[in-house]
């Protein structure tokens, strides 16, 4: 299976997802042949770096690779080979499914796709307790990731917990279920 995380310029929201994503996995023993986590952008300036204060908010193991990431425009050939396309905004997720309408049922904002997963883990008793206490309404989830490009480190700090928390629920998801059926 293939997440690919979409934003606008793929230096800050999408490849800070795609990393937290990649190490959540590991950390669950989620091999990546089970889940690939990609990321772009739909306006991209070629050969711009992830940015500095973004870097900072992953684990440093990821932090050499994120340094190195370069922003990728989406494409055709990307959307295609996603089986899940998860936007940061309800706009951006909008406009891709109009752009592609032929993949509009794998299209979502990364919010949506956490709620359903919360929905789905409370309605089977399966949402562990420690994700359960930080959770006061799985619709909490539905918000939009508000872009924090050229904003204090404090505000990359609270975008990046803002999609920890939803990555922790998709992750969670996929290790009760073994994959990640969000229809």
């Amino acid at each position: 299976m293939t997440i690919l995380f979409v934003c606008t310029g793929n230096t800050c929201r999408s490849p800070l997802a795609m990393f937290m994503l990649r190490s959540l996995l590991a950390d669950r023993q989620i091999r990546p042949e089970q889940c690939r986590a990609e990321s772009a952008g739909l306006a991209v300036t070629p050969g711009q770096h992830m940015s500095q204060p973004a870097v900072a908010c992953l684990p440093e193991s990821v932090q050499p690779q994120a340094l190195a990431y370069e922003a990728q425009q989406i494409d055709a050939r990307r959307l295609s080979a996603a089986d899940w396309v998860f936007c940061m905004t309800k706009q951006q997720s909008a406009w891709l499914k109009q752009a592609a309408a032929a993949l509009a049922p794998r299209i979502m904002t990364l919010g949506q796709a956490a709620a359903i997963c919360c929905r789905k883990l409370t309605a089977s008793g399966k949402l562990p307790q420690e994700i359960a206490v930080q959770t006061t309404t799985c619709g909490q989830y539905g918000r939009d990731i508000p872009d924090p490009y050229g904003r204090s480190a404090e505000v990359y700090q609270s975008t990046a917990r803002l999609i920890r928390q939803d990555l922790l629920l998709i992750v969670t998801y996929m290790a009760v279920y073994g994959d990640l059926m969000l229809d």
